[in-house]
C-alpha cells in the first residue's frame, strides 16, 4: 500500500473508495491498484493483486508420474 498524490491524476480524475484504477510505471510497465482511502492530497492504493490473501483451491488430473 502506498501515499500516491493526487496530482499523479489527471485533473478530471474522480476518486472513488473500493474502485480499481490502472495506470503504468515511469519504465511503462502497466500496474493496477485498488483505492483504499481519499485523503487532502494523496490517495492510500492497494498495489497487490486481487485474489492476493485468498485460499485458492484447484481441481488437476494426473497424467502421468515420469
Amino acid at each position: 500500500m502506498m501515499d500516491v498524490p493526487k496530482t499523479n491524476f489527471p485533473p478530471e480524475f474522480e476518486f472513488v473508495e473500493g474502485e480499481m484504477v490502472q495506470g503504468q510505471t515511469e519504465t511503462g510497465q502497466p500496474l493496477q491498484a485498488i483505492i483504499l482511502e481519499v485523503k487532502d492530497d494523496t490517495v492510500v492504493l492497494d498495489f497487490n493483486h486481487p485474489l492476493a490473501g485468498q485460499d485458492l483451491n484447484f481441481d488437476i488430473e494426473l497424467m502421468e508420474i515420469a
